[in-house]
């Protein structure tokens, strides 16, 4: 295929990682190379905070988790002007490719010890690095191939501005969220990457939650350990039951619901996307109680949820089975397993949680 072929495809693979890699891969022999890398930085750690190969992707993860942190060409590259083309060749001494780890190690396992790269900065703290590789037989690279490099390095920045557009939209208003939009996003460890204005505005000590060094916190340390464990739940693929939090001395309620994230079919290179989302669900007391909410809410079947709040009114197990038409032991069955879900022991403390419900 030709070169504007292959740059088609780049464009194609946007957002699809595994796609993407095979576009590089495709892209690499047009600059005699035999390895493509494109790293995002943080410049204030001066580490890469994530990475896209043209092989497989363990490539990557090996050298940002193993190799990165002691590798002299990071700090070197990183004190080099932007939008210029670098060599490696500027990172490195002689004797420093004699002794380095890094030289004799990942980089000729890779076929790398010749390399030219060109660094943009997307932000005062992150900057995007796109590099091409190839082994030390081959030589340095030419002014053709560094002239066709600064190409694709600038389709390369496009692509990934289209991806860093399509998160925000995504994040703004993701498409199966849109009915509950007091949500906090966060990524596998907790931390917040990002918070609806809807879920703003709840925020603070009247609600009892707060976001305090990018994590959510509760009124007490005990609550932010039952948030905290339901955050491991929803890693570990295992259902997680709401949390409530009762607002002030009043009868309304707070009920924090935590879900893994409806992600896009990509994560943009150097741009979190959430793993993990809290939903706030303010609830005002009224007489009335909606089954539909309970079950939601509470995590009750229909069923269940219509006769909690039968029960939640004042009525007997025996009236519910004749309104019903059910045996009076299934009935009470029903019953206790409402009273071990809602981790309650008597109907009396069930008509007290339904009072702050709407």
């Amino acid at each position: 295929m030709s070169y504007h072929s292959d740059i088609s495809g780049l464009y194609a693979s946007a957002l699809d990682d595994q796609a993407l890699s095979a576009a590089l891969s495709r892209l690499q022999r047009h600059v005699h190379s035999s390895f493509l890398h494109v790293l995002a930085f943080d410049t204030q750690i001066v580490l890469p905070v994530d990475g896209i190969v043209s092989g497989p992707p363990e490539a990557d993860t090996v050298y940002r988790e193993t190799w990165a942190a002691g590798d002299l060409r990071v700090p070197r590259g990183l004190a080099l002007p932007r939008d210029q083309i670098w060599h490696q060749t500027q990172l490195f001494s002689d004797a420093e490719r004699q002794s380095s780890p890094i030289y004799n190690e990942w980089l000729k396992e890779n076929d790398a010890q010749q390399g030219m790269g060109m660094m943009t900065a997307l932000s005062p703290t992150l900057v995007i690095c796109t590099s091409a590789f190839r082994p030390d037989r081959l030589g340095g690279y030419g002014e053709p191939e560094t002239a066709l490099w600064q190409d694709i390095h600038r389709h390369l920045m496009a692509l990934i501005a289209l991806r860093h557009t399509y998160l925000r939209a995504q994040l703004s208003d993701p498409p199966a969220l849109q009915t509950q939009t007091a949500a906090i996003h966060m990524d596998k460890t907790g931390r917040v990457v990002h918070v609806t204005p809807p879920a703003e505005a709840l925020l603070g000590a009247a609600c009892g939650i707060d976001i305090q060094r990018g994590r959510v916190r509760l009124g007490t340390p005990s609550r932010t350990a039952q948030l905290e464990a339901r955050y491991q739940r929803v890693r570990e693929g295992a259902p997680s039951p709401p949390l409530r939090l009762r607002i002030g001395s009043g009868r309304e309620m707070l009920v924090l619901s935590v879900v893994p994230a409806v992600a896009p079919c990509m994560s943009p290179t150097g741009f979190d996307w959430p793993d993990m989302t809290l939903f706030l669900r303010r609830l005002s007391p009224s007489p009335v109680l909606d089954p539909q909410c309970v079950a939601e809410v509470f995590e009750l079947t229909p069923t269940e949820a219509e006769i909690a709040c039968a029960l939640a009114t004042g009525a007997t197990a025996l009236q519910i089975a004749t309104q019903r038409g059910r045996a009076l032991s299934t009935v009470r069955w029903t019953i206790r397993n409402i009273l071990e879900k809602l981790e309650i022991r008597r109907q009396s403390d069930l008509r007290v949680l339904f009072s702050r419900l709407s």
